[in-house]
């Protein structure tokens, strides 16, 4: 959730001020100092880089952890893991190469969104069969491990 209030407030901001610094009349340069001060200072990485970060990294074990669980749809935990995997190996190539790799990510949150919505069909097929909620059975019905 904080990773979701994290990203919606650094797209907001950023995009307010890229607004404002494209207006007609506005000096240039001190418009691009601007923006190099507000990507550069702690005050912006802590209320939402940070949780973006946190989120990204939550993401990897909960995917590991659907798998554990043999939840279904097996794909859906599958392309969670994939996802983060494809972000961090973008995120470490970014780092050699000196430019952000924003098509490859926006790939990798594409699986991220296919994943969930994988999710949440299995949930509501499973609600509209009627499939009884039982007190400690898993939410999207695991098989029984032998």
């Amino acid at each position: 959730m904080a990773g979701g209030f994290g990203a919606a407030g650094f797209v907001a901001v950023e995009g307010f001020v890229s607004w404002q610094m494209t207006a007609s009349g506005a000096d240039r340069d001190e418009m691009v100092r601007l923006l190099e001060r507000f990507n550069d200072s702690g005050a912006t990485f802590l209320p939402t880089a940070l949780p973006m970060l946190a989120f990204q990294l939550a993401l990897g074990p909960l995917g590991i952890a659907l798998l554990r669980a043999r939840t279904e749809p097996r794909w859906a935990a599958m392309l969670i893991v994939a996802s983060r995997a494809i972000v961090l190996v973008a995120f470490v190539c970014s780092q050699a190469a000196g430019e952000q790799p924003m098509p490859v990510i926006a790939a990798a949150d594409l699986l991220l969104l296919v994943a969930f919505a994988g999710i949440g069909l299995h949930l509501v097929r499973r609600a509209q069969v009627g499939t009884p909620a039982r007190a400690g059975a898993p939410l999207m019905g695991s098989r029984r491990r032998a």
